[in-house]
């Protein structure tokens, strides 16, 4: 198997986990007063936001979230209570009024953290 089928192998879609407070790090701006996890993986997070809960007005006003990319972002985890750290490598417009972020945690957190975080969170076929 090679290194990218089993990165994609441990993949998680889960069951659309509430995320609040998505804020860049550097300067501190808040992004979004609120998210959806939909898809986890040991290195990264795949979030949704709605237009509606952009809370930085430049971004609102341009509906183009590529001046995130680069940057690195704290949420919070609201049903665990978690704040977490990473970097924003990838911004996408689903349509609709809808983003994704593809967030990054790098070598912040050890491999053993982010192992144990992906199989607390709930898979879709769990609920």
């Amino acid at each position: 198997m090679s290194v990218k089928a089993s990165k994609l192998s441990l993949a998680k879609d889960v069951t659309g986990i509430n995320v609040v407070s998505v804020k860049t790090v550097n300067p501190p701006n808040l992004i979004a007063d609120s998210a959806v996890l939909v898809n986890a993986s040991s290195d990264s997070f795949l979030l949704h936001i709605d237009r509606e809960d952009l809370d930085w007005i430049e971004l609102r006003r341009h509906i183009n979230l590529t001046p995130l990319e680069g940057k690195s972002i704290t949420l919070t985890i609201e049903p665990m209570g978690l704040d977490i750290s990473g970097y924003v490598v990838k911004t996408f417009m689903l349509g609709d009024g809808m983003f994704a972020l593809d967030v990054n945690f790098g070598n912040k957190y050890s491999s053993y953290f982010k192992e144990c975080l992906l199989d607390l969170l709930p898979s879709t076929d769990e609920v």
